[in-house]
């Protein structure tokens, strides 16, 4: 029981730490192709995947897209199932289609880039969408409004550059050991062990 609750508490952490660090930020423009496939993904009545039959249609999941804003892929959960989104099933299916660096551009409804968290409303219309990425500054002609979120820098020593990438490894090394001793009780088997380390490691 208790390998149980541990293995779920370091599946938990493992997906929102990977969830964290692929958030994307940076200047970004979407292509019309990708403002059309943004759409798609928000449009509770859109057919994402014609090949799962009655789980073809559902609610957003994540939204991955390329640095230079022109490949895009997302996941979704279908209607009537209880799913926690992955980064990990946007961002292959942004690489998948040859999307270079990609990177989670939105969280269900909530657009993340820049640390924006601009909730989009379920009855927004696709011109409203439209709208809402032009204010923001992701499509169209005008500037982004929102800097890319840089956080204030004190001065720094060395030991504090020492101690950030210190507490990072330490992180990294808990969880492995966590890994490994889920790995060693039995609860994962050795292709899961190598590539939950894979991705820890990556």
């Amino acid at each position: 029981m208790a390998a149980k609750i541990i293995k779920v508490i370091f599946l938990s952490l493992f997906v929102s730490l990977s969830a964290y660090s692929n958030t994307g930020y940076g200047n970004l423009k979407l292509s019309a192709n990708v403002v059309v496939t943004f759409q798609k993904y928000l449009d509770f009545n859109s057919v994402h995947n014609k090949s799962k039959g009655p789980d073809a249609w559902g609610r957003p999941g994540m939204f991955a897209i390329s640095k230079d804003g022109l490949v895009a892929g997302y996941g979704y959960c279908p209607r009537g199932k209880q799913c926690r989104p992955s980064p990990s099933v946007a961002l292959n299916s942004c690489r998948n289609r040859g999307g270079d660096n990609c990177q989670i551009f939105a969280k269900g409804r909530k657009i993340v880039w820049n640390k924006v968290n601009h909730r989009i409303s379920r009855k927004a219309t696709r011109s409203e969408i439209v709208k809402i990425l032009e204010d923001l500054g992701f499509y169209g002609d005008n500037e982004s409004k929102i800097k890319p979120f840089i956080s204030k820098k004190k001065k720094k020593s060395k030991n504090d550059d020492n101690s950030h990438y210190r507490k990072e490894s330490d992180n990294i090394v808990s969880l492995l050991k966590s890994l490994k001793d889920l790995y060693d009780s039995g609860d994962l088997s050795k292709e899961q062990y190598e590539k939950a380390k894979k991705k820890l490691l990556d």
